[in-house]
């Protein structure tokens, strides 16, 4: 049976952000006296939350982490979407999706970050609910953000879908006992997302519809 609830991650799954993450990262650097580094080594470091982020751009020495978390706020807070988009299709397909299903963002971006970014990309009304990654006292990989957004939603894990390209996404949702579908156009390969327990995983936006529709 279709899932009636669709809940996405957002960062590589519903947008493509990381040059404006890598560019926020590498201001937050330069602040600190650190080196820039690559989009391409930024990349891989996306997806476990804004302090895991900055933990991982300082390597061995986190010196100045606190220090380079803010600077990165309050850099990325205006330049979010300088850079960011949609993935193509994306917006016709939620606009499909949102006339018979409910749907909601599940993400380890902080929430405020989270927020204003699906409303300057004109998605926002899609949603009916959202959870970033300080909206609780855990977040992914716990299930804690995905039950509190189903709750919120009035669903149930079985009749859900959580759709995201990250490893966390997957055992998650697993562990929220929802199915989960690993995305190919992300920041994480096939064999990550098998390995984390990807119940489906799709190379294109045609192979999810495919298997949301039915």
């Amino acid at each position: 049976m279709p899932p009636d609830v669709l809940l996405f991650d957002l960062d590589g799954t519903l947008v493509d952000s990381a040059a404006d993450i890598t560019s926020a990262a590498n201001h937050a650097m330069v602040q600190i006296g650190r080196e820039p580094l690559s989009e391409a080594i930024v990349r891989s470091y996306i997806g476990n939350g804004l302090a895991k982020l900055i933990e991982r751009c300082l390597g061995d020495d986190q010196r100045d982490h606190d220090r380079a978390v803010q600077a990165f706020r309050a850099y990325y807070r205006d330049h979010l979407t300088d850079q960011t988009r949609l993935y193509p299709g994306w917006l016709e397909r939620l606009e499909r999706w949102h006339r018979d299903r409910r749907m909601g963002v599940v993400s380890n971006k902080p929430s405020d970050f989270t927020r204003k970014l699906i409303d300057e990309l004109g998605v926002a009304r899609f949603f009916a609910a959202l959870a970033g990654g300080d909206a609780y006292l855990e977040k992914k990989p716990s299930p804690v953000p995905i039950l509190e957004v189903l709750r919120a939603l009035d669903g149930s894990p079985a009749r859900a879908i959580m759709i995201g390209d990250g490893d966390t996404d997957m055992r998650a949702g697993r562990a929220a006992g929802v199915p989960t579908c690993g995305v190919l156009w992300g920041y994480t390969s096939e064999a990550v997302l098998r390995e984390a327990g990807a119940d489906f995983v799709v190379r294109t936006l045609d192979e999810l519809a495919a298997l949301i529709d039915g």
